[in-house]
């Protein structure tokens, strides 16, 4: 018969509060082994999430500078091909660069300046004028 090893059950006790005390003590073992797991399992999370924040940094870095390469290339072919000075034809490259952002930033400013979650804000606005609060 093997050797009993849990203390309770060495000092002899088989009665209700014995058994939920061990229940218990059980219980509490376990989530400690929970606990423990998800702490290793975290760091392991942010490990691989900080090795991907470095790929897409690194994936930037080249793409950006790969176009300003590609862009000065394209500025050289044009100079070359129709005779100008290159640096109008970056001048110009740069003042399209800069109206394409512009654009892009005013068609972001407007897609995000509206609300978020309207029929939600419209609903708790209503809910607090019935309860006589007001807007909070």
């Amino acid at each position: 018969m093997p050797e009993n090893t849990d203390p309770v059950r060495r000092a002899g006790g088989s009665g209700l509060f014995d058994h939920l005390s061990r229940l218990i003590a059980n219980f509490l073992q376990h989530l400690q082994a929970l606990g423990s797991l998800a702490g290793l399992e975290g760091r392991e999370a942010a490990q691989r999430g900080l090795r991907a924040l470095i790929a897409v940094i690194a994936v930037l870095f080249f793409a950006a500078f790969g176009y300003i390469l590609f862009i000065l290339f394209l500025a050289f072919l044009l100079a070359t091909v129709a005779g100008l000075n290159w640096l109008w034809i970056v001048l110009i490259f740069a003042v399209v660069h800069f109206a394409l952002a512009g654009g892009f930033f005013f068609m972001f400013r407007k897609q995000f300046s509206a609300p978020l979650f309207p029929s939600t804000a419209a609903e708790l606005r209503k809910d607090f004028e019935l309860l006589g609060g007001g807007r909070p």
